[in-house]
């Protein structure tokens, strides 16, 4: 993405104006660009080159790293998968996602570019989440 977000002037990642129309509460510009504002403390969600904005109370579903300390926000989006569930996953021994999924019965749908907020597969977002409260964990 060659255009910086609006209100922090942060680079953003390119999203689908698929994922932004799925996604916004609100009528979004057709045939726009669409960046994803990927600073964790900035507001926008969405912006476009001409610095319209949308913002996390324009979204419908929270951005994971936009609210790190919300244990209910998914980090898989299209099986609802949260830190809450992450976390217990976890405290049970589960190490990775296969495990994760198997302890909290969630499977994947394969809905990312309509239900993810980025556009794409969590597994990244997933396996960083899981090693992250892993570390909290001792291995058995």
């Amino acid at each position: 993405m060659s255009h910086p977000c609006p209100k922090c002037g942060l680079e953003g990642k390119r999203v689908p104006e698929e994922t932004v129309r799925a996604l916004a509460s609100r009528q979004v510009e057709a045939e726009a660009l669409y960046g994803l504002c990927l600073n964790p403390s900035c507001d926008v969600v969405y912006y476009t080159p001409e610095g319209a904005c949308l913002f996390k109370s324009d979204v419908k579903v929270k951005v994971w790293f936009k609210e790190p300390g919300d244990p209910d926000c998914p980090v898989c989006y299209c099986s609802s998968l949260t830190r809450r569930q992450i976390r217990s996953a976890v405290s049970h021994g589960a190490r990775t996602i296969e495990e994760v999924r198997q302890l909290t019965g969630t499977l994947r749908t394969g809905a990312c570019r309509t239900e993810n907020p980025t556009g794409a597969c969590c597994h990244r977002a997933l396996e960083q989440e899981i090693a992250s409260i892993s570390a909290a964990y001792p291995s058995p």
